[in-house]
């Protein structure tokens, strides 16, 4: 094998240097494997999220046939009473500022004069137990 001298060029005759052919290889497949854990990594995302949307309806749909209110609607009230209750808190001068706040009792807040305190009163009853199996 003999190379053809370099101060000749034909059109002909095209070299091609090994070197930068491997390079460029290499980069495309550096680009082509990218690409593809890219994809992998998108599909994998979306099908945790499937899997999650797939539990929140399951898990709605039976607390709906329990007759209960679905646990993501009671989370969801939570949160936007607490950014509500928040809010306000900084429209009134801020937690820390001092500021005197109502004292009305909060939803789901308990008035002083509805507690009742009550007896102890203990029961004694033998255990249970099961009938012995001969």
């Amino acid at each position: 094998w003999s190379r053809p001298p370099t101060n000749k060029r034909s059109s002909i005759c095209l070299e091609l240097d090994p070197y930068r052919t491997a390079l460029g290889m290499k980069a495309l497949f550096a680009w082509f494997f990218k690409l593809v854990f890219a994809a992998a990594a998108m599909i994998f995302a979306a099908s945790l999220l499937l899997a999650l949307l797939a539990v929140l309806v399951v898990t709605s749909l039976w607390s709906l046939l329990l007759g209960r209110k679905p646990q993501v609607a009671v989370l969801w009230t939570r949160y936007r009473d607490l950014t509500r209750g928040m809010t306000q808190g900084m429209r009134q001068g801020g937690p820390w500022s001092g500021a005197r706040r109502p004292s009305t009792p909060q939803r789901g807040a308990v008035a002083e004069a509805d507690i009742v305190d009550v007896q102890v009163k203990e029961v004694h009853e033998p255990p249970r137990r099961l009938p012995h199996q001969d």
